[in-house]
């Protein structure tokens, strides 16, 4: 969806597009600790990042590359999220004896996609395992 909005923009001729998805909720947003996976142009991205600050934590920021980018690292981040949450929610009690198993295979499912897609892995594995060390539920 975000590289068909990038086209339309670009064929109208009326402004430029970065994707920029958000992660932190309505608590970060009142905190001013938002992140923000950013895909698209290099230099869009540099002339955005002032506002972004404005809004979170500028470690909080990563440009995730290619224009769809960051909505890709946007949406595995919340896929290896929510299957942790599903996995707690159905009550596996057997994780805790095999927590490295069912954590790198969920783990290396998102990255799989990410790289089908074209995102750099090293980005998108610091990008995972930053936010979700941080996730009560991961």
């Amino acid at each position: 969806m975000s590289n068909e909005v990038l086209k339309e923009v670009e064929k109208s001729g009326l402004g430029d597009f970065i994707d920029c998805p958000v992660s932190g909720g309505i608590p970060a947003a009142h905190q001013g600790n938002l992140s923000f996976m950013i895909g698209g142009n290099e230099a869009l991205y540099e002339r955005a990042k002032p506002i972004l600050v404005s809004m979170g934590k500028e470690e909080n920021i990563l440009f995730c590359g290619q224009p769809g980018a960051g909505l890709v690292t946007k949406q595995i981040n919340n896929y290896c999220g929510n299957v942790a949450y599903i996995a707690l929610c159905e009550g596996w009690s057997w994780c805790n004896a095999f927590p490295l198993m069912i954590g790198a295979e969920i783990f290396r499912t998102g990255m799989n996609a990410g790289i089908k897609y074209g995102l750099d892995p090293k980005i998108l594995a610091s990008w995972v395992l930053s936010v979700h060390d941080n996730c009560s539920v991961s």
